[in-house]
């Protein structure tokens, strides 16, 4: 006889020896399994009582043997040996590739998970089958959901981004259109149209270059033309003040030199015979040389004209407090002095006493600018 423990229930199992190299099913958990041919002919232990096999189940192995493609293995069993476990000739050469047969077939075919197994199935099982059966059935309910839910082709940005994208774009563009605006307008400079006096600072513009009493002056070398008769009296302080601003922010590379017109007393100017560059030491020289002139008597604008163009510098700055008083013959002199050259002259009436037509025209003549300035402008300038 031959014992075997099922490798399911852990039950000892007592057959007949003819089993040797076949299969078995066991009676209480209805496991099939194989018999070691080596336990033919061994001396047995001292095993548990021997617990007889059902043959009620026989021809199920016969069944299973024989979808598996291998022949009979299990002789009928008539009811008197019922109780004797019945012998399984072994099948010939390929017993081994059988019994794998028989084992696929079984698991193939469900009978191990339902009436096989069914009265022994442990709890743990029982759970998992629980737990099986409820995943199985969440995912059949979400199943209708999921045919209905749209698919976005892949590559597709979302909403979101695409609007992202585009304010991104959009912002980009207004940032490249302000940086070129901004690089054009210090690339070119300021234009003079565009020019607003800056109050107390007399010889800067709104866009910081080279000027007087806020009107923008950028040639090379500039004379400035200051009339010292008793027109310009009241104002000659902030005068002499808006002309010290205005020759120092001119810088270090441009010339210049500050003439004033005839009163009848001694020709005064600085630098005495030339130009000069307007260095702060220069700046600070010709504040020194001229605090001692004042503004009296009755001026003359053709002797000091006459030593300006001397110079020729680009720019004459005619700046005068009797713009209202000058006529036709102020032109003419202007005119004669000034002959063919190409010296511009920016024209200042100061002290808001109405349009000079004659200087304007001096202005005009000579492709310069005609510029009025208040009184209340000019000490503002001059701070």
């Amino acid at each position: 006889m031959i014992r075997l423990v099922c490798t399911h229930c852990k039950t000892t199992l007592e057959m007949d020896e003819a089993f040797a190299g076949g299969v078995c099913r066991c009676q209480y958990c209805g496991t099939i399994q194989t018999v070691p041919a080596y336990l033919k002919n061994q001396p047995q232990a001292s095993q548990p009582p021997p617990v007889s096999l059902a043959s009620s189940e026989d021809d199920t192995i016969q069944s299973l043997a024989i979808q598996a493609g291998g022949s009979s293995i299990a002789p009928a069993l008539d009811d008197s040996e019922a109780d004797i476990p019945a012998p399984v000739e072994p099948p010939p050469a390929r017993s081994q590739a059988g019994l794998n047969a028989i084992a696929s077939a079984v698991a193939s075919s469900g009978l191990s998970g339902s009436g096989l197994r069914s009265k022994h199935q442990t709890e743990k099982e029982k759970a998992n089958a629980g737990t099986k059966t409820g995943a199985a059935a969440v995912k059949a309910a979400g199943a209708p959901a999921a045919k209905k839910a749209k698919v976005a082709p892949a590559g597709a940005a979302k909403p979101s981004e695409k609007s992202r994208s585009f304010v991104m774009i959009i912002a980009g563009g207004v940032i490249a259109i302000v940086a070129a605006a901004l690089i054009w307008k210090f690339a070119l400079g300021p234009s003079r149209g565009d020019e607003k006096p800056v109050p107390g600072q007399a010889g800067v513009v709104a866009g910081g270059g080279p000027g007087f009493c806020g009107t923008p002056i950028t040639d090379s070398s500039i004379v400035y033309l200051i009339d010292r008769g008793s027109g310009s009296k009241d104002t000659f302080g902030f005068l002499k003040e808006a002309t010290y601003k205005s020759i120092e922010s001119l810088g270090s590379g441009r010339k210049f030199q500050v003439i004033f017109w005839d009163n009848g007393s001694q020709p005064a100017a600085y630098p005495p015979d030339s130009l000069t560059f307007a260095s702060r030491d220069a700046v600070e020289s010709t504040r020194s040389a001229t605090e001692d002139i004042y503004a009296f008597g009755e001026s003359d604008v053709r002797p000091a004209l006459q030593r300006a163009m001397s110079r020729s510098p680009a720019t004459i700055v005619m700046v005068t407090a009797k713009a209202w008083q000058l006529d036709d013959s102020f032109v003419t002199t202007v005119n004669e002095v000034r002959g063919a050259s190409g010296v511009k002259i920016y024209a200042f009436a100061i002290g808001g006493s109405g349009e000079s037509s004659a200087l304007k025209e001096v202005a005009a003549k000579s492709a310069g600018k005609y510029v009025e300035v208040t009184e209340a402008d000019l000490k503002s300038f001059a701070k």
